[in-house]
């Protein structure tokens, strides 16, 4: 099975996670991050027009597990 799209969409949207307070990603690679992920949608959505099961179900993980955006940061929480 290939599941590049798959893999891809969930490590782009991982990728915002190695942005802290102190270092953040220009706003070209924001666009650019917002013009692939949109792509990346846009070719799962086609597997569901081939009649592939997965890609409604994919996509709602990804919307709810997955839910970043450019602006998303990590954030180091201490342990009280």
């Amino acid at each position: 099975m290939n599941r590049f799209t798959e893999i891809a969409w969930m490590t782009l949207r991982s990728l915002p996670f190695l942005q802290t307070d102190s270092i953040g990603f220009t706003d070209e690679w924001r666009h650019e991050w917002e013009v692939l992920d949109d792509s990346l949608r846009v070719s799962v959505e086609g597997l569901g027009s081939l009649g592939k099961k997965i890609a409604p179900a994919f996509i709602a993980m990804i919307e709810q597990k997955f839910d970043t955006s450019p602006a998303s940061r990590y954030v180091e929480r201490g342990y009280a």
